[in-house]
């Protein structure tokens, strides 16, 4: 038991700022989507599929919408008329973009591009106790991939690239 602890504890790793809907068809087949992918997103998630793609270029380009409704907190210390523990996050919404390309074949080689925003959200509160301790905490990460792939016959090709990323974070309280 405890070597099956040690060796899951790294996929053991918190997910609430992750967005796992990065293009059309993945989100269609529920992210199991690494073998098999017939379009431009091959880039981003399997670059020697790009041999297989029809020889010309291949472009998706999406935008996804995140509504994150508000969140309300209560809190069990009698409500005074210095104190008052309850309060509501805000709503939040976001505009996450996706952009996939892929160009045609040039001597068995061909090349992708994508921008992917993987992770992110904000969650802020503006009621003067939740403010305190949480007033915002706001993660956006993007990242950039070129990508090549090599088809060395018409069953094998290799492929692969450099993962480019941008991350900026935010969190601000008005604790003691």
């Amino acid at each position: 038991a405890g070597l099956t602890l040690l060796a899951t504890a790294g996929t053991a790793l918190a997910s609430g700022y992750r967005i796992p809907e990065q293009s059309l068809n993945s989100t269609a087949r529920a992210g199991s989507y690494v073998a098999y992918t017939p379009s431009a997103d091959a880039t981003y998630f399997n670059p020697a599929n790009m041999s297989w793609l029809e020889n010309r270029w291949a472009v998706e380009a999406a935008a996804t919408w995140i509504h994150l409704s508000s969140i309300s907190y209560s809190d069990n210390r009698p409500v005074t008329a210095s104190f008052n523990g309850n309060g509501d996050s805000e709503s939040e919404d976001f505009l996450v973009p996706t952009f996939f390309a892929v160009s045609p074949g040039y001597n068995n080689f061909r090349f992708g591009f994508s921008v992917t925003a993987p992770a992110g959200l904000s969650k802020r509160w503006q009621d003067s106790y939740p403010r305190t301790f949480a007033e915002e905490f706001t993660l956006k990460v993007f990242e950039f991939n070129p990508t090549v792939s090599y088809k060395f016959n018409e069953r094998f090709s290799v492929g692969g690239g450099v993962r480019g990323v941008y991350v900026d974070g935010k969190v601000k309280s008005r604790g003691r």
